[in-house]
């Protein structure tokens, strides 16, 4: 009787030493599966910024390209007819807002065109000049 009764009291710690084998067994999975659930959110994170980076220099190139061409058909429009549309003068405000008391003095003939394409440029330039400015800095600071 008393063999059975230690296989018992053996089987017992047995049983236990499993059960705590299998509950740190458990802990590390739990663990582990929290780290890379963390990882996972992270890398998310990080991607959705870069995607939004990338939409902010997409627009911005886009709005950059949409006034490049203003000032291009304005000086085709120029060289062509030797004066500017309605049309022209209208895209010209929606594109360089600062420019419209400029298109109202062209309109008023105080200003030519040259002048105001002239204008267009330098506005241009100095929206280039500044994006330039603003990527070289968060460049600068990303290393």
């Amino acid at each position: 009787m008393r063999d059975s009764q230690e296989t018992q009291e053996t089987m017992t710690v047995s049983e236990a030493l499993n059960a705590k084998n299998s509950s740190d067994a458990t802990d590390k999975a739990t663990n582990s599966i929290k780290n890379k659930t963390t990882a996972t959110q992270q890398s998310t994170k990080s991607t959705q910024e870069e995607t939004e980076a990338v939409e902010e220099l997409t627009k911005t190139m886009s709005e950059l390209t949409s006034k490049t061409t203003a000032v291009t058909n304005a000086e085709s429009e120029y060289k062509e007819t030797g004066k500017l549309t309605v049309s022209t003068l209208q895209t010209i405000i929606d594109k360089y807002p600062d420019l419209e008391n400029e298109v109202y003095k062209y309109m008023l003939n105080l200003e030519d065109a040259k002048t105001l394409i002239k204008s267009m440029k330098n506005t241009y330039q100095d929206d280039l000049t500044s994006y330039i400015s603003v990527i070289t800095q968060k460049n600068a600071g990303k290393s």
